[in-house]
This record gives structure tokens, C-alpha cells and sequence, in this order.
């Protein structure tokens, strides 16, 4: 068995309580990154064969087997989707910064065209909703969808 710390919830969880750091070791596109010996450039559903190959050749390969479970997946293109651990920031909306309150008063005084465009993109959650909205199915959507209830626009492709 093998730790993926920076691709799945319960191996990041283990990793962090034992003070192991957690490498960023895929890219946005999928891919193994530049650093990783060995993988880098390949993509991560087409991983398996050369990592068994060089687990065999390094006598580290006790049993291949095969798995069957469910993975993560875009609720709305239906592409599968992986799991990484990427750097992240948060803001404070309610501090005595007054971002919420600020932001609010801002859009109040904003003309959106067409009107109502702003539901499209705050949901009620600040700074959250905005990045929630844009950031749910990473690579982008794979098929045009329904995005609010518009066809035409994507999902997941809205910068």
C-alpha cells in the first residue's frame, strides 16, 4: 500500500498528523510535474503501467491487481475528476475589515447588463461563492453545459 497524500482526503490527513510535508506533485493539466522522477509529463490515468513497470524493476512490486470503485466526477460534465492538494488562500469577509459589508455596498452601486448578471456570480457567499463558482471542475468542463440555466456557456471555463 502506498501513501497519496496530496490525492485523497484520508492520506493527507495521516501524512499531516506525522509532520510529512505534502509535495505538489501534479499540475493543473493532469500531469505529473517536471520534479517527479521517472513520471513527469505523464498524465495521471495513463500512470499505472509505467509505475508498475518500475516498481517491478526495482523489485518493489509484490502483487498487480484489479480494483473495482467509484471515483470522483464532474456533477456536470460527467468527467472524471482527481483530487489534489494545492497551495490555497482565505479571506475574511466578516472581520473588522468589513470586506462583506464593503463588497456589498459596491455591487449596490454597480449596473450590471445584462441586469441581474450579479446572481450569476455571487451566490450569496462573498468571495467564496465567486471562487466556489469558478473553481468546481478542474481542466475545465469537457462539453458544453448548462451553466445558471444558460446553454451555451460552460460550467467550468468561465474566467
Amino acid at each position: 500500500m502506498h501513501q497519496a497524500p496530496a490525492h485523497g482526503e484520508e492520506d493527507f490527513a495521516l501524512t499531516r498528523a506525522h509532520g510529512i510535508a505534502v509535495p505538489e506533485t501534479v499540475g493543473d493539466d493532469g500531469r505529473y510535474l517536471a520534479h517527479v522522477p521517472l513520471f513527469a509529463g505523464v498524465h495521471v490515468y495513463k500512470a499505472a503501467e509505467p509505475v508498475c513497470a518500475a516498481l517491478a524493476a526495482a523489485g518493489g512490486l509484490l502483487q498487480r491487481g484489479t480494483l473495482t470503485h467509484s471515483y470522483p466526477h464532474s456533477w456536470r460534465s460527467k468527467a472524471p475528476l482527481i483530487t489534489r492538494a494545492t497551495p490555497q488562500w482565505f479571506i475574511r469577509m466578516d472581520g473588522p475589515e468589513r470586506i462583506r459589508e464593503r463588497a456589498l455596498e459596491a455591487l449596490a452601486g454597480t449596473r450590471f447588463v445584462p441586469r441581474g448578471a450579479a446572481a450569476d456570480h455571487l451566490d450569496g457567499g462573498g468571495a467564496a461563492g465567486l471562487v466556489a463558482s469558478r473553481a468546481s471542475a478542474p481542466g475545465g468542463c469537457r462539453s458544453r453545459c448548462s451553466w445558471s440555466g444558460r446553454p451555451g456557456r460552460c460550467c467550468a471555463t468561465r474566467r
